[in-house]
């Protein structure tokens, strides 16, 4: 019986295709590799550069932010802020008062304004106006104790919020203090100015318990100084 054999081309062909399907395998597998080592390169590129962004954008922000709450501060220092004096405004007064009587805290007020201080405007100016309030702030700061406060609440008027009980010779002699001091001549340029002031105070909870009680009381004792003082100007002037 004759045997079928195999063609003589056919190993041959069976062992290069298989040479080649193993060179395939091998470069697939390296190309496959290859494939998911850059992946997870870029992967771990992209995170880090995220992280690295994220980071960026997180200082920046803090940064801002931190910028933003400084703005802040500074802008409700100077809402505070009087601006032709650069001392406490109304605003601030009117706060501390606000804390004063939710606290129940004994305190007074001395109200006063510059007598005839329009005359002074008209005379001199109204820039050496306005630096004439600046030396009057300063003064009567000066004749008050640290833990008081002095007040420009508009115009040529001042407001001193003094701490704690103290009886009227205390009051006496603080307006005898801020009156002789006021009273010494400013030289402003070539200009010499003499002013004086009328003042006026109430104590709470001695005199009055409410602040609008406190102030009005204040407010008609300052109006009575300066009439009287206008009334001893001018039996002088005569």
């Amino acid at each position: 019986m004759k045997k079928n054999r195999m063609p003589i081309g056919l190993p041959a062909f069976l062992i290069t295709l298989g040479i080649t399907v193993a060179i395939a395998a091998v470069m697939l597998y390296f190309d496959i590799f290859k494939i998911i080592a850059e992946v997870f390169s870029l992967t771990a590129l992209t995170a880090f550069g995220g992280a690295v962004l994220i980071s960026v954008l997180v200082g920046l922000y803090s940064r801002a932010n931190g910028r933003l709450t400084q703005y802040e501060k500074e802008i409700k220092v100077l809402s505070y802020r009087d601006a032709m004096t650069d001392n406490s405004d109304n605003t601030n007064y009117q706060e501390h008062i606000k804390n004063l009587e939710i606290k129940k805290l004994p305190y007074g007020l001395i109200i006063m304004d510059l007598n005839d201080f329009k005359a002074v405007n008209d005379r001199y100016g109204h820039e050496n106006g306005d630096a004439l309030l600046n030396v009057v702030i300063k003064r009567l700061k000066n004749n008050i104790r640290e833990n008081d406060e002095a007040y420009r609440i508009g115009g040529d008027e001042f407001m001193v919020v003094i701490h704690g009980t103290h009886d009227k010779k205390f009051y006496d002699n603080v307006i005898s203090r801020m009156e002789q001091n006021v009273q010494r001549e400013v030289v402003l340029g070539e200009n010499r100015i003499n002013i004086s002031i009328a003042a006026g105070y109430a104590r709470c909870p001695e005199d009055a318990t409410k602040y609008e009680e406190v102030k009005k009381l204040a407010d008609d004792a300052m109006y009575n100084n300066k009439r009287r003082v206008k009334a001893e100007r001018l039996n002088k002037e005569e």
